[in-house]
């Protein structure tokens, strides 16, 4: 692992690895596919606002919150394909204005570079009655999905990439005035952008509150209850959903159906059991039968696609 104040690079899928480099960014991380992963995460911290960014080469489900008293306003750069915020879809022309506090889940797609301002909630409002009269509406709970025009979309971007390439090359950017004049201009961008949108997604937000109630509820399976052997039913039990519906739903958060998004998490969790046993201590299908894995065969094959060795090389690896 290259692990940089600008960046970090994976050659594999390691779980522990990917929480070390993403410590900091206040989410965490799970990869939705294996193979060889590169990734890289930055941040620039103004004087009133920090920007992170990031772009991941495989699909990836990040979950965490945002701080009290501090708004977030994101977008992605990619054109190609769209990236999920609590199951809604992002496109390059949308942007997201999300409540200080917010539990946040963000689905993001191959090589799809995301982008989040964080700037106090006061300061904020304080430049939209400078430049229209009046504050933004902020909703009190969730987020707005805003489709803004594409200049607007066009110039958000070529505005933070100035950032961060003026960050690179100039000493002292950070505390310097252009930097104090560019956030500036970033943010009166960002204000006309929402301030010109009809918050016509605001009605949706109650729906989207609800979504993330059942969500909480599928990541407390997969923290607590993943070795149960009947997870999906249980699950669709206390939500009360129906199949068809608690499908469609991981679907939409997640990329996957409910059995092979259970099925990812218990490889990763039988991985991480493997790296900490010692061969003379137990077999791979004495973990596999704890795990209630039948298959051992088809386990297997998965378990190398997805991590690049089989269980017992895992297993047996020098540590």
């Amino acid at each position: 692992m290259d692990n940089q104040s600008r960046g970090f690079s994976l050659e594999t899928f390691e779980p522990h690895l990917l929480f070390e480099a993403v410590t900091g960014t206040g989410f965490e991380h799970r990869l939705l596919k294996g193979g060889s992963f590169h990734g890289k995460v930055t941040r620039l911290q103004l004087p009133h606002c920090r920007i992170d960014q990031g772009i991941y080469n495989l699909p990836c489900f990040a979950r965490g919150s945002f701080p009290e008293g501090w708004i977030v306003i994101g977008f992605t750069s990619c054109r190609k394909q769209p990236s999920w915020g609590n199951g809604t879809e992002i496109q390059f022309h949308h942007l997201q204005l999300c409540s200080d506090g917010l539990a946040f889940d963000y689905r993001t797609s191959p090589d799809a570079a995301w982008h989040a301002i964080q700037v106090r909630r006061e300061w904020l409002q304080e430049q939209a009655v400078a430049i229209s009269g009046r504050e933004i509406e902020i909703p009190k709970q969730g987020f707005l999905n805003l489709s803004i025009p594409l200049a607007f979309s066009e110039m958000l971007r070529d505005q933070v990439d100035l950032l961060f390439t003026a960050d690179e090359y100039e000493p002292d950017f950070q505390t310097s005035r252009f930097a104090a004049t560019a956030e500036l201009q970033l943010i009166r961008t960002a204000i006309n952008a929402i301030q010109g949108v009809c918050p016509a997604e605001a009605a949706r937000n109650e729906t989207l509150l609800k979504q993330q109630a059942i969500v909480e509820h599928i990541e407390s399976f997969l923290a607590e209850r993943i070795d149960a052997s009947q997870v999906v039913q249980e699950l669709i039990q206390e939500t009360g959903l129906t199949e068809q519906s608690l499908q469609q739903l991981c679907r939409d958060i997640y990329g996957m159906p409910a059995e092979k998004l259970f099925g990812v998490a218990r490889m990763s969790r039988i991985r991480e059991e493997l790296l900490t046993q010692r061969p003379d201590s137990i077999t791979v299908r004495q973990l596999l039968e704890k795990w209630g894995i039948r298959h051992s065969g088809r386990f297997a094959s998965q378990y190398r696609e997805f991590f690049g060795e089989t269980p017992r090389q895992t297993l047996t690896r020098v540590r």
